[in-house]
């Protein structure tokens, strides 16, 4: 058995024990528990590590008991020490390793290395029995008297028999954590002793039923013990979590459905160990196990692929499907359209099964090529790399599906009609308030959390003109400093006019447009205001920029030759000033590149709320402060051996740090009054993110490069110790019931939108911002996005964050066509998004309805009634007249009666059809022609056509 490195031996091996000290803290609120990561709520303590350590850690209640029982009684320090296979000598107080091993692996160890030999039997001598049932009776009559329960009669407790078989029943298992325990008669203590404990507290009531009786050992019994609910139930779900091997995770978080397409984890560990049980690793079991681990690579690729392809088609035939019902407004109905949301969302679930799908499968090969180099001694770790390189599972995005997704799902969701505004402007970004939330999102939740998003506010495509690629998303900014790090040290304090000086470029690193961008932290020409303030350069002009041979003169000066406004020309004359002074009195060089991909959700023209999500994001050294010659030459700005071939295998391992989470952040305006959604509330307290304040993408990768230099680190590192997965709250998130039918929060689609309709009834809030002016207060936060293009005209569109490059006759046609998209005719809407490549999809609230629901007055369904009536009445008039003719004519007359008792055959069952199709248009308040357009006119051709026959009969 794999033995642990276990983070509790340090302590134990110590020449004493002690008894943990616990002492009151006055933020222990604001503090998390050392050992389970969790905020410390009412009850938790501080420990410190030793008698000599000044150190203190938080604990939260469970842990607390249960580092009491282990290191206070003296039977239990018997059994912990001599059991213990002690490792090298180590400081005490190196509690909790760097690899997050906690309190639940000590249960574990000991459990899982047979430190406590355990046997299935229970004891059966009548003793054993009394002692059992007398203490428990004893125990709850102790706490009803307390309560002056009346119930409290030893005939209502469990009997002899029932206790009995309840043990047996347990098989000497733990009910709560599966544990293995000992039955052990008497009193002796032992933490892996079997007990008999309430699933809820005695003094609640009801507790003396056997069906309230479960089994525990007495080590967790203790823990449980006086928990509040919401406490217990976190604490014995992390134990579950973290006593749970690879393997068995691995098959709870299997989707039945493609079961036989996952990774044979299971197999290739057996072949792995079994083979060295029965003989030495050879270089034929090497052979053989790096085919069978091929082979399962290739089984997964090739899944992924098909399924990306079936993918791919079901996105198309929805596409199809919506023009055709843009395109014929008889078809165009809230329940076709109804239909096509909902099949969206199906595709969007598959997408998110399918993410999580391929990173259980990446992480599960790393594991597997984890444990072969550490059985083997032999490194497959990182020869494998050229497979995963050919078969990358690591790479594998959907942002392409799931673009593609949004952008029809905003057209169902307004019924055949696209989001007012420019995707791109924004409104007015000179000045805003916002309040601004920072999570990070576990790998395993980000394209949920994308999904959830996605079904409330479509993906913000920047440019709409120009087919959107992969690389459209990348983000690099090289971030700049001195080697005393003045820049990181006023930013991480705070401080009063602190600034962040970076250059910025998207898209690919041919991209010509580099932005200077500079962020100010209560800028003094603002009142106290923050500020991020912006111009454009060419990449040719960014090294002239930095050494001053191109100066903010120079560049106003090509401005005003270009016919730019003299405000505008002054405002970036007074940003370049300010950036070359900085650079010029603090001596800054390029420190730090962090580049990420970014999808951004907001809905267009509306800045009261916007979204974005930052994956992939690294980070990359720039700097020469070691003498390692990095860029080209010592003037110029930036690596040209990084672009954007994440996760960048070409740069040496000490100069980059690939970041473990994506990073969410929520902007929200608040000048406006504006609350943020229901949703988005459910998502933030949900299991998919966990909130980090104040994170900085240049902080934290400053403080991993050149931590020997800094005095002061952000409060945030110590949160990379903790499993930020949480346990998966009920009816969050994205699930699907038995059936596997998609639930969004537990409600399926349907649901959720009819509960949406109605909170929009209660309050409607205009589509339109109100904008302020940039002085406002210490809050606001200035956008000024400028360019600076000596050979061309001044263009104060942007890329990102700003208008797309649209010529004014297209903005009057948006303006006014009904159609939402222009030149959907002669091009599909995906076409002209997006590029139909299938190799880019395998390397990758809205607003409202349009007609609201009302209530339909009964008289509408009587009107319709009444229609049917009239039509049935006339149905009557025709067929007594061909029944007269039938029994009172002569040959002629009885073939005109036939045809007449056809033709009223046929316009009754007309009838019966038009009363049902309209009342089911009603009953779905369906926009469409409710009278009829056909059916007068052709009865009354009918009946002239018999008419005619009539007279040809009879007078031939």
């Amino acid at each position: 058995m794999e033995k642990m490195n276990h983070p509790y031996q340090s302590l134990f091996k110590h020449s004493q024990f002690y008894t943990i000290p616990l002492k009151k803290e006055a933020k222990e609120k604001d503090r998390y528990c050392i050992e389970c990561g969790q905020r410390l709520q009412s009850g938790a303590s501080f420990m410190t590590l030793s008698k000599s350590s000044k150190r203190h850690q938080g604990l939260c209640v469970g842990c607390k008991r249960l580092f009491g029982i282990f290191l206070s009684d003296p039977s239990a320090k018997t059994i912990i020490k001599s059991r213990l296979l002690l490792p090298e000598k180590k400081k005490l107080g190196t509690v909790v390793s760097k690899s997050g091993i906690r309190k639940f692996d000590m249960l574990q160890y000991l459990a899982l290395e047979n430190i406590i030999r355990v046997r299935n039997e229970i004891f059966l001598d009548r003793e054993s029995h009394l002692v059992m049932t007398e203490s428990l009776i004893r125990n709850m009559k102790q706490r009803h008297m307390k309560q002056n329960w009346p119930h409290s009669q030893p005939e209502s407790f469990p009997t002899s028999k029932e206790l009995y078989d309840l043990m047996r029943q347990s098989d000497s298992t733990c009910a709560v954590s599966g544990t293995l325990g000992l039955w052990i008669k008497g009193t002796h203590w032992h933490p892996f002793k079997l007990t008999i404990d309430h699933i809820i507290p005695v003094s609640k009531g009801g507790c003396y039923d056997i069906n309230n009786l479960q089994v525990m050992p007495y080590s967790l019994n203790q823990v449980k013990s006086n928990e509040s609910d919401d406490e217990l139930r976190r604490w014995l779900e992390n134990f579950r979590s973290s006593r749970m091997k690879y393997g068995q995770e691995l098959q709870q978080n299997i989707f039945a459905p493609w079961r036989l397409s996952y990774v044979s984890y299971d197999i290739l560990k057996y072949e792995l160990k079994n083979r060295q049980l029965d003989h030495a690793w050879t270089a034929k079991d090497e052979q053989e196990f790096i085919n069978l681990l091929d082979n399962e690579l290739s089984k997964v690729y090739d899944f992924i692929n098909a399924k990306l392809s079936e993918i791919d088609a079901r996105i198309l035939y929805c596409e199809r499907t919506i023009q055709t019902l843009r395109k014929n407004p008889g078809m165009a109905s809230e329940a076709n359209f109804g239909i096509m949301d909902e099949a969206l969302t199906e595709i969007l679930f598959d997408v998110n099964d399918l993410s999580k799908f391929t990173r259980v499968n990446f992480v599960a090969i790393q594991k597997i090529l984890k444990k072969h180099d550490k059985w083997t001694h032999i490194q497959l770790k990182q020869a494998f790399v050229e497979k995963l390189r050919e078969k990358p599972l690591d790479k594998q995005r959907f942002d392409v599906a799931i673009i593609y997704i949004s952008a029809l799902h905003d057209i169902c969701r307004n019924r055949g009609q696209q989001s007012l505004g420019n995707s791109a402007s924004g409104g007015d970004q000179n000045a805003f308030e916002r309040a601004t939330a920072k999570y990070w999102i576990h790998p395993d939740n980000i394209t949920e959390v994308k999904a959830i998003i996605m079904l409330h506010l479509p993906v913000l495509i920047y440019n709409k003109q120009k087919k959107w690629e992969p690389s459209d998303s990348a983000i690099s900014s090289v971030y700049f400093d001195n080697s005393n790090f003045d820049l990181y040290t006023t930013r991480l304090q705070r401080d009063e006019g602190s600034e962040a000086i970076r250059f910025r470029w998207y898209g690919p690193k041919d991209e010509t447009n580099i932005y200077i961008e500079r962020k100010t932290h209560h800028a003094e020409w603002l009142n106290g205001a923050s500020v991020k303030d912006r111009f454009r350069l060419k990449e040719d002009q960014v090294d002239a920029f930095m050494n001053a041979s191109l100066t903010p003169d120079k560049i106003a000066h090509d401005l005003i030759q270009s016919g730019l406004k003299k405000t505008t020309v002054d405002h970036i004359h007074f940003i370049a000033r300010g950036v070359q002074q900085s650079f010029r009195e603090k001596k800054l060089e390029p420190m730090v590149r962090a580049y990420y991909n970014r999808t951004a959700f907001q809905l267009p023209d509306d800045q009261r709320l916007r979204i974005s999500l930052d994956s992939d994001l690294t980070f990359i050294r720039e700097d020469h402060l070691d003498h390692m010659l990095r860029r080209q030459s010592p003037q110029h700005w930036r690596r040209e051996d990084v672009g954007i071939d994440y996760p960048f295998y070409n740069v040496q391992k000490k100069d980059i740090l690939r970041f473990p989470y994506a990073v969410l952040e929520t902007k929200l305006q608040t000048h406006l009054g504006q609350q943020p959604p229901e949703w988005l509330t459910s998502l933030t307290e949900s299991h998919l993110v966990h909130e980090v304040p104040r994170f900085s993408k240049y902080l934290h990768g400053a403080s991993h490069f050149y931590r020997e230099r800094l005095a002061l680190l952000p409060w945030w590192l110590s949160e990379l110790n903790v499993d930020i997965r949480k346990p998966r709250a009920e009816n969050r998130g994205l699930t699907r019931s038995h059936s596997f039918r998609p639930l969004i929060d537990g409600k399926y689609r349907r649901a959720m939108i009819e509960e949406t309709e109605r909170e929009n009834k209660k309050e409607v809030v205009s589509k339109q911002s109100e904008h302020i002016s940039a002085q406002h207060s210490s809050s606001a936060t200035e956008v000024n996005d400028i360019s600076y293009e000596p050979s061309y005209n001044y263009d104060m569109t942007k890329k990102y964050h700003g208008l797309p490059p649209v010529p004014p006759e297209k903005i009057s046609e948006t303006k006014t066509s009904p159609e939402p998209l222009n030149s959907l005719e002669n091009l599909s809407l995906l076409d002209k998004l997006f590029t139909r490549k299938k190799s880019d999809i395998e390397m990758g609230s809205g607003p409202k309805r349009v007609g609201v629901k009302v209530r339909v007055e009964p008289k509408v369904f009587f009107a319709n009634e009444r229609t049917f009536i009239s039509w049935l009445q006339f149905c009557a008039l025709l067929l007594t007249v061909a029944l007269n003719l039938l029994n009172f004519g002569d040959k002629t007359s009885r073939i005109i009666g036939g045809i007449f008792i056809v033709l009223s055959a046929g316009i009754a069952v007309y009838a019966l059809y038009r009363f049902e199709k309209r009342a089911w248009m009603i009953n779905r308040r369906i926009d469409g022609r409710y009278d009829d357009l056909w059916g007068p006119a052709v009865l009354c051709l009918l009946l002239v056509v018999a008419l005619i026959v009539n007279f040809y009969l009879r007078f031939k």
